[in-house]
């Protein structure tokens, strides 16, 4: 997702909804977690929750990786809807009786999905069906359960193991662990 997102123009308007919709390629959250998370919050009359509330709701929430196929095959109709919307974009641009010469990369009609983007994805696309991007074993460990938010209602907390490599997971599994004994 970062080396895709580092190809595209950071100014671009649908850089985030594009970089939001890659990562739901790759990641599914668990209905069984969604949906208990959705009935603490009617059980609670829960409703209005603001950007940082919901981020730390993920906590109750797991997320898995798809199949390999069906994360590239969702990767390649994402990048093609996106060179459609840039083509339309480009269209309405010039039916407007604007010229597209010297658009700034924040423009509308500036493509999102350049060369390079379009290069990126395929050599990403690549790599996810040979496997790089896996969960081959459990990502999510139960850390304990919590009162969702005051209501009564006990809810499993869950913590990813997940880092960009296999490697990073040993990595950051230890750093916690040691800064905990550190601590102490």
């Amino acid at each position: 997702i970062l080396r895709i997102g580092r190809e595209m123009n950071s100014e671009h308007a649908r850089k985030p909804n594009f970089m939001r919709q890659l990562s739901q390629c790759i990641f599914t959250t668990s209905a069984d977690d969604a949906r208990a998370l959705n009935d603490a919050r009617e059980a609670g009359a829960i409703y209005d929750l603001n950007g940082r509330q919901l981020k730390y709701d993920r906590k109750f929430v797991r997320r898995v990786i798809r199949e390999p196929s069906e994360i590239a095959s969702k990767m390649l109709v994402l990048l093609k809807t996106n060179i459609a919307m840039d083509r339309e974009a480009r269209l309405q641009f010039e039916k407007s009786g604007l010229s597209c010469d010297n658009l700034t990369p924040a423009h509308d009609a500036y493509p999102l999905i350049t060369k390079k983007v379009k290069k990126c994805v395929m050599m990403q696309c690549t790599h996810v069906l040979n496997g790089c991007v896996s969960d081959q074993q459990a990502m999510n460990v139960k850390t304990g359960e919590s009162n969702y938010r005051n209501t009564g209602i006990t809810l499993p907390t869950y913590q990813s193991l997940r880092g960009s490599s296999k490697v990073e997971v040993v990595h950051s599994v230890t750093d916690r662990a040691m800064y905990t004994f550190n601590n102490i």
